[in-house]
């Protein structure tokens, strides 16, 4: 698989380091899991030129290199393309080194570490991750669904498409009716087939979700 790696900006003073090893660097650090620092020792270690964990920080810092590092998480899954046929998609959160602002201490507020949101699709045999979106902690599960269900399609053959009760919406269903793959969206205690409701919804409801109580979200 090529990636396209972007051009890098002329600059005064001393070369930059190429962005291919910095990336490189970069995935070594996180797949060593050590700080940027420790982490320059893993790297200079494979005699990656005059290496500064600093370019590293800078690379995670720039929000242009989010696209590069998506698709080579694309890339990285298509081994797979031939033997998963069933995924799965939710979300979690994680901390960040940083605090509420300072004024919230200065008056006694409770401080809370901000946290940020990792959506992803995972295949379910291979545990493969298909694609991922980082968002705000306040981000919506179920506005990700679309984007995250289109890459993977576009990927891979889809038979099974699961979800849990926070992506139960008519509009999310609606997607599988050009798609020949099964939609297990977990339906809500409160779920009512209606009139409104599309024909993929109305048939989950009623061949999965009517026949097996479990299936619904208490």
């Amino acid at each position: 698989t090529t990636i396209t790696i972007p051009e890098q900006p002329r600059t005064r003073g001393k070369p930059a380091l190429p962005y291919k090893d910095v990336l490189y660097a970069t995935i070594t650090k996180i797949a060593h899991q050590l700080s940027s620092r420790r982490g320059q020792g893993v790297v200079n270690s494979d005699s990656i030129g005059d290496y500064n964990y600093t370019a590293t920080l800078r690379f995670l810092r720039n929000p242009d290199n989010s696209a590069l590092l998506r698709e080579l998480l694309h890339a990285s899954a298509k081994p797979f393309v031939d033997i998963e046929e069933s995924f799965s998609i939710d979300s979690s959160g994680f901390n960040t080194c940083r605090y509420n602002e300072w004024l919230d201490e200065k008056y006694n507020v409770n401080r809370e570490r901000e946290f940020v949101k990792c959506h992803i699709v995972c295949g379910n045999k291979t545990n493969v991750v298909t694609d991922a979106v980082i968002t705000e902690s306040n981000a919506s599960d179920i506005s990700q669904f679309k984007e995250l269900l289109d890459t993977t399609v576009g990927q891979f053959h889809v038979k099974q498409f699961l979800a849990d009760a926070g992506y139960l919406s008519n509009e999310n269903y609606k997607l599988f009716a050009n798609i020949d793959a099964e939609p297990l969206i977990r339906f809500k205690k409160n779920s009512v087939p209606d009139g409104k409701k599309c024909d993929k919804w109305l048939e989950a409801y009623f061949k999965i979700g009517h026949e097996e109580g479990e299936y619904f979200a208490q």
